[in-house]
């Protein structure tokens, strides 16, 4: 840093990494401004506290400006709030297609909902076998499965089952995780697929689903981004008691959004066929899907400016300052 002189630092975090800890303390010696980028949704009430401030923080949403001054003590002048970049995709208009179908499998005239596992241990396959039995017995939900996501840096589980052993009829596995999940069984693991899943797969996928469930989770939010209502998993099973979704459910970043409506919250397992039902209800009502993406816009921010030129912009302030 001293040799190359900058007149600005700008980094994403996590918000108490170690690497932009060193970085902001770096600058600060040196009296170099410091931009940091909040990687995602949670890092602000979730991760601990900042302990060497930037110059400036860049922000998910408003929700975020409340997080970095309650929580991080950190004064709002120097909170910036820009949107997340790699969410920009679910803000253009994709058209609903079969291709999400036909990639995994499904017949093109039934009616997906997504169930998106946490990396943190939680016992999917017991909430997904109620879910299966559900779409199975109820004639109501003859149209209706479920494509399960394996999350790409998923935990192990406290006794987990594979749930390709489980010949669930309404539960497909999503191919792009496919294969992580099946290292996981078979004594060939590999530490993470994250990379391996474009980005665009993601828009195409939350565009053809009609509503998502799983516990507290980034995509869940995705999910609501895109209008579709959502289950959310908030009870502990009973097995796995790190960090389980009862507690995540605590977090505030999760709290709020479990207010919104088209937001179904499950905090027993006993509720959670009838919250299913409900969910699946609502899927069908075009003005609540409205509703939802006006109300996710307080958590992610969008304008008409892409991400890249929020940024410039705001660089282009902090030197003309």
């Amino acid at each position: 840093i001293k040799s190359f002189n900058p007149d600005l630092i700008i980094a994403p975090s996590l918000a108490a990494d170690s690497f932009t800890i060193d970085l902001t303390l770096t600058a600060n010696i040196n009296k170099i401004k410091s931009l940091i980028l909040i990687n995602s949704w949670d890092n602000l009430v979730s991760k601990g506290v900042i302990p060497i401030q930037p110059s400036y923080l860049g922000l998910w949403g408003f929700q975020s400006i409340k997080h970095a001054v309650k929580v991080q003590q950190i004064h709002e002048k120097k909170l910036v709030i820009l949107g997340v970049p790699r969410f920009e995709s679910y803000f253009k208009k994709i058209k609903v297609s079969d291709s999400i179908h036909r990639f995994n499998d499904i017949p093109s005239n039934k009616k997906i909902i997504l169930y998106a596992s946490t990396v943190m241990p939680f016992d999917d396959i017991t909430a997904l076998k109620s879910l299966n039995d559900e779409l199975i017995n109820n004639p109501d939900f003859k149209d209706y499965v479920i494509l399960f996501r394996a999350h790409p840096e998923m935990m192990a589980r406290f006794d987990e089952v594979n749930l390709e052993d489980c010949n669930f009829e309404k539960v497909f596995i999503d191919k792009h995780t496919a294969n992580f999940y099946r290292s996981r069984f078979n004594g060939s693991a590999k530490p993470s697929t994250i990379n391996e899943t474009s980005l665009d797969y993601y828009p195409t996928l939350l565009k053809n689903v009609v509503g998502i469930v799983g516990p507290p989770t980034t995509l869940t939010l995705e999910g609501l981004i895109n209008g579709k209502p959502c289950l959310m998993i908030c009870y502990n099973d009973g097995k796995n008691h790190h960090l389980s979704p009862e507690k995540m459910s605590k977090f505030e970043n999760v709290k709020e959004v479990l207010s919104l409506e088209g937001v179904y919250p499950c905090y027993e397992e006993d509720e959670l066929l009838n919250n299913f039902r409900k969910m699946i209800t609502a899927s069908s009502d075009n003005k609540l899907s409205k509703k939802i993406i006006q109300a996710t816009d307080k958590f992610v921010y969008s304008d008409k400016l892409p991400y890249s030129k929020r940024l410039y912009n705001f660089i282009e302030n902090i030197f003309q300052k």
